[in-house]
């Protein structure tokens, strides 16, 4: 006779490919509006406020670009031009 466990919710529950592609794809989609939003809110100020502003709301949707993308986004909205998140970014 076996017994079988009962399903696991919440934090330590496993997750299907596909729900990892979903979330995968949502955080993306935040990380990108969070970059449009910062470039349209804080153009024209030092890139060095810009990239902390960065990476604490992208710290917060999970997100975490290389050093030298986070340099590269700062400096970009600084001089006001278009900025996005490259496609390699590492993600929790």
């Amino acid at each position: 006779m076996t017994v079988q466990q009962a399903p696991a919710y919440g934090m330590r529950q496993l997750r299907t490919p596909a729900v990892n592609a979903q979330l995968r794809r949502q955080r993306r989609a935040q990380a990108d509006a969070i970059v449009r939003g910062v470039a349209r809110s804080q153009a024209g100020r030092p890139a060095r406020e810009i990239r902390q502003i960065l990476t604490a709301a992208l710290r917060q949707v999970g997100v975490r670009p290389a050093a030298s993308t986070l340099d590269t986004l700062a400096a970009a909205v600084s001089a006001g031009r278009p900025a996005a998140l490259p496609d390699d970014c590492q993600h929790r």
